[in-house]
């Protein structure tokens, strides 16, 4: 019963999730690989637009100051790009948009539940695959069965299926392990390492202004990963059951927020919400002063 539950609320996320990998697949089929990542690069971007016009949200301005080297290197990536092709442009587009509504419908549908990323990306994979096999049958199914399993089988390279599967099971299992910041920050520098290894291994023609864009383009996604709010809980209620405040001493707390899954922020916004009285000397942890929310 708990299994079916978690697969109806990720059915939607497994929806977006699968137009997001199908139109990044497209976007690389179309123009260069280095190009597609320069614009995926854009998907914060995305993120702030549609949580502040569709849910509401708002950010502080060091988040919408970090928006303008995003679009501005993307949209001058665009311009620049010696081989540009609309549909792998609007492919990378499509991409970041599934994406960040994957995020949205993996929060709300997920919340209170506990699931490992790992598991959570086998049912997200599950569902992707059942949700393209009629879309594949449709499209390529005459063609695959007059060629042949083995021609197809030889085009596809099975190798390079499981470094792309590879890719994003260790990329949800990392966010078990580590803080969102520390996730943010490496994803960027994945993201300068799929850039520049393509242009090297491919020998991507790039012209000097495109370099500059994409420099421009990641630098954004670096600041806005450094400006953004990370909160791991949103419900501040949620936290305090968690870690059921009323039997918490400050000694068990500072032993909760070593914890990388609660930032030591949010555990003190969730102190703060209980009107405890807090020592001043518990606003610093690990050389750092925690900011009151």
């Amino acid at each position: 019963m708990a299994l079916l539950l978690i697969l109806c609320l990720c059915l939607q996320v497994a929806v977006a999730h699968t137009i997001g990998h199908v139109a990044a697949t497209v976007s690389m089929s179309k123009v260069a690989v280095s190009f597609t990542h320069i614009i995926k690069s854009g998907e914060p971007a995305f993120s702030v637009l549609v949580s502040r016009f569709l849910l509401g949200k708002s950010f502080p301005i060091p988040v919408y100051l970090s928006l303008v080297p995003i679009i501005g290197g993307c949209a001058l990536a665009a311009v620049t790009e010696l081989n540009f092709n609309m549909i792998g442009f609007m492919g990378a587009m499509i991409s970041n948009l599934a994406f960040v509504f994957r995020n949205i419908f993996s929060k709300k549908g997920m919340k209170g539940m506990s699931v490992s990323g790992l598991n959570y990306y086998a049912c997200l994979s599950i569902l992707s695959l059942l949700i393209l096999i009629p879309f594949a049958i449709l499209v390529e199914g005459p063609k695959m069965w007059a060629v042949g399993w083995q021609t197809a089988l030889s085009q596809i390279r099975p190798n390079f299926s499981v470094f792309y599967h590879l890719c994003n099971q260790v990329s949800c299992m990392s966010l078990d392990q580590i803080s969102p910041l520390t996730f943010s920050i490496g994803n960027t520098m994945k993201r300068i390492s799929v850039i520049v290894s393509s242009i090297l291994i491919f020998h991507t023609p790039i012209h000097p202004t495109n370099a500059v864009a994409a420099a421009i383009a990641i630098l954004g996604t670096f600041l806005y990963s450094q400006s953004h709010p990370m909160r791991a809980f949103e419900d501040s209620s949620t936290l305090c059951k968690c870690l059921n405040y009323k039997k918490l001493s400050f000694q068990v707390w500072k032993d909760h927020v070593k914890n990388p899954r609660i930032p030591p922020r949010i555990a003190m916004q969730a102190l703060i919400s209980q009107k405890a009285k807090i020592p001043s000397s518990l606003f610093a942890i690990n050389g750092r002063r925690i900011m009151q929310e």
